[in-house]
């Protein structure tokens, strides 16, 4: 918890005063080079692979459709139902 942050260079300050003593220097460098050497977005890039989740608004109302028909299923059954893996 005692780890203090990078203060260096322009971009450190800024992000000091966000995150405060929560990263380490080496992430704060990292982050600073990423961006210094084209970066422009603060949101993850798309991936190949499986979906980190599947939460949509269709599976949230399909979800809450299925508990009112029946309040005892399973997490398993409703996964099963959506199509969906736990």
């Amino acid at each position: 918890m005692g780890r203090r942050c990078a203060g260096s260079t322009d971009s450190s300050p800024h992000v000091c005063s966000i995150w405060g003593k929560v990263l380490s220097r080496r992430i704060v460098y990292g982050w600073i080079e990423i961006f210094e050497n084209g970066r422009t977005s603060m949101t993850d890039a798309e991936r190949f692979g499986c979906p980190v989740t599947a939460t949509t608004t269709r599976n949230e109302e399909r979800t809450l459709e299925l508990l009112r028909e029946n309040r005892r299923i399973t997490v398993e059954e409703v996964a099963g139902r959506l199509n969906v893996t736990i």
